[in-house]
């Protein structure tokens, strides 16, 4: 079993929708809703800026696309 850093933020695709969204580890609910991937990430990296938080950008499908540790 992987553990899960409950201080990441996470950027997933919703279906619902087909926008992008960033939300806290084992939080059901969005931080933030974007149009694109890139304008989710730009969000996030400011979200981490000067913390010792991840961010776990995730593809369409859901698998993890990388891992970036701010």
């Amino acid at each position: 079993m992987v553990e899960v850093d409950k201080r990441a933020y996470h950027i997933t695709f919703r279906r619902e929708d087909s926008k992008w969204q960033v939300k806290l580890a084992g939080s059901d609910k969005p931080i933030k809703i974007f149009p694109t991937k890139e304008e989710c990430y730009a969000y996030t990296l400011a979200l981490v800026e000067n913390t010792e938080r991840s961010i776990y950008v995730h593809k369409k499908n859901g698998q993890l696309q990388k891992l970036t540790n701010v």
